[in-house]
Parts: structure tokens; C-alpha cells; sequence
């Protein structure tokens, strides 16, 4: 689920109801095996992930702020829905 919302964010950014819709329109919840997904379904996605948000960001900021990957230390932050 956390992997098909990433990925429904990458390609259509919306709403959790608009996922869902998306999804039925395109054949990722098939190929993922989430045909039968409903909103509680996504609800409990995003709660997965925002359980473990503080450890995957610092995952990534390991992954992509150490100084081998990134001399300049350069981070981008989108802002747009702040």
C-alpha cells in the first residue's frame, strides 16, 4: 500500500479519495494487488508511513546528504502545499 501511494504521489498528485479514483483508471492497484483497496485501506497506508516517517527521513538525508552523494550539501524542499 505505502509503495502504491508513493507512487500514485509521483504520478498524480491528490487527495486519498482521488488515489482511489486513480486507481480505477489505471492498472497500478492491479499490479500491486490492490484492486479491492478502500479508504480505510489508504488511511491505514498513510498511518503505516507516518509511523515510521522520522526513521525514513533519516534514511534518506543519510542516503542522499552524506558528502560522497552531495559535496554541497544541497536539499530542495517543495513547499507548494505549505
Amino acid at each position: 500500500m505505502a509503495f502504491a501511494l508513493v507512487i500514485a504521489r509521483i504520478c498524480k498528485p491528490g487527495s486519498k479519495l482521488a488515489t482511489l479514483h486513480l486507481w480505477k483508471d489505471t492498472t497500478l492497484a492491479v499490479d500491486l494487488g490492490l484492486a479491492g483497496a478502500s479508504t480505510h485501506d489508504v488511511y491505514a497506508g498513510m498511518d503505516w508511513l507516518a509511523a515510521r516517517q522520522e526513521g525514513i527521513e533519516k534514511k534518506l538525508a543519510a542516503r542522499h546528504l552524506n558528502p560522497e552523494a552531495n559535496p554541497d550539501r544541497l536539499a530542495l524542499f517543495d513547499l507548494s502545499s505549505s
